[in-house]
């Protein structure tokens, strides 16, 4: 089970940019990646402070047991959780506090009985959060779908036709992870999202070479304006999809 917190540290509510989770804002107080089964994609911007608890989910679902929190089987198949201010404060605090003292002693982590001792102090919080913010959950988006994903893909790619793109920017753009990304676009296209991308690029291409002027077009030049840098892989790629050579299509009789 992973349980990310953010929150600047400092308890400023107002964060520079709103942090995203598969493309959908996260409230300035809110638990994410509660689901053990489940994707977890964070995207941040600016500067921010990022605390990521990693806990054994049959150790948490059994200390949750002990301490009477039933109400967590319906909170962990979420993805996001709304956070009270009150009930993170003392969470926060605690936080800081841990990382003061590792700051000032990092060798206290090799020490036996340390987890432990952190376990039983901080997890009870974690606890009180989770069952806090259980009915504040609706106010947070759903994640989108992978066709959602594709489609704003999709949107980027025809907004940006000749912008270089790698596919770790592309997932940037969309606010996703790669799984989910490429997932997607195998799932409703068949392909991943560069050859997509490749393709969307090349058909490009033809249509401006089936309108433009053999004797003032260059074919390297535009080959390159549309990121394909190596003529020959450019040529290759092109025959391929369209059954003829690039020189081919600007050379066609015109209407």
């Amino acid at each position: 089970m992973t349980i990310d917190l953010h929150r600047d540290l400092d308890g400023d509510a107002t964060l520079p940019a709103p942090m995203r989770s598969h493309g959908q804002p996260l409230l300035p107080r809110a638990l994410f990646g509660l689901s053990g089964a489940g994707e977890i994609h964070l995207t941040t911007f600016g500067q921010c402070d990022l605390a990521l608890l990693l806990i054994n989910r049959m150790e948490f679902l059994h200390r949750a047991d002990r301490l009477g929190c039933s109400v967590l089987e319906q909170v962990l198949p979420r993805n996001w959780l709304s956070l009270d201010p009150g009930r993170f404060a003392r969470l926060r605090r605690y936080l800081r506090q841990l990382f003061a003292t590792f700051e000032a002693d990092p060798t206290l982590e090799q020490v036996a009985g340390f987890d432990e001792l952190v376990s039983n102090d901080l997890i009870p919080l974690v606890l009180e959060a989770l069952i806090h913010g259980g009915h504040a959950s609706d106010s947070l988006p759903r994640a989108p779908s992978r066709i959602e994903l594709v489609k704003a893909a999709q949107r980027w790619m025809e907004a940006h036709p000749r912008q270089p793109m790698h596919l770790e920017g592309l997932c940037r753009e969309v606010h996703t992870s790669r799984r989910s990304l490429i997932h997607g676009f195998q799932e409703h296209l068949g392909m991943g999202p560069m050859t997509y991308l490749r393709l969307h690029r090349l058909h490009g291409i033809r249509q401006e070479l089936l309108g433009a002027d053999p004797s003032q077009t260059k074919i390297r030049a535009l080959a390159a304006g549309w990121g394909f840098l190596n003529p020959g892989h450019f040529s290759r790629q092109y025959a391929e999809l369209f059954g003829e050579r690039p020189s081919d299509t600007l050379h066609r009789p015109r209407c």
